[in-house]
C-alpha cells in the first residue's frame, strides 16, 4: 500500500489510537507514584497477593491511602476478591 501526504498522517493517527486502546490498563496504573511504590517495596504484584493482608496491615504501607484502598477494594470486589481477615 502506497500512502502520501494526509492519507500518511490518517494512518499514523489511527494506528496510534488503535495502540492505545489495546494497551492493557492494570488497576494499579491507576494509582499514585507513592501507592504503587508502596506496593512494589511490599513485594505486591497484583491483587491476589494483596489479599494476603488485612486492610490494617495495608494502610500501614507508607505511600497508602484512604483513596487507595477505595480503588483497590472496588478492584477486589470486581474479581470476587477480599482483604485478609
Amino acid at each position: 500500500m502506497h500512502l502520501t501526504g494526509i492519507n500518511v498522517r490518517l494512518y499514523i493517527c489511527l494506528n496510534n489510537k488503535a495502540m492505545k486502546e489495546t494497551k492493557s490498563t492494570h488497576v494499579f496504573d491507576k494509582l499514585s507514584k507513592p501507592a504503587r511504590r508502596a506496593l512494589a517495596n511490599a513485594g505486591i504484584n497484583n491483587l491476589q497477593e494483596l489479599s494476603k493482608l488485612t486492610e490494617k496491615e495495608f494502610m500501614k504501607l507508607h505511600g497508602i491511602g484512604k483513596s487507595t484502598l477505595a480503588t483497590l477494594r472496588i478492584a477486589m470486589e470486581e474479581k470476587g476478591i477480599l482483604f485478609a481477615g
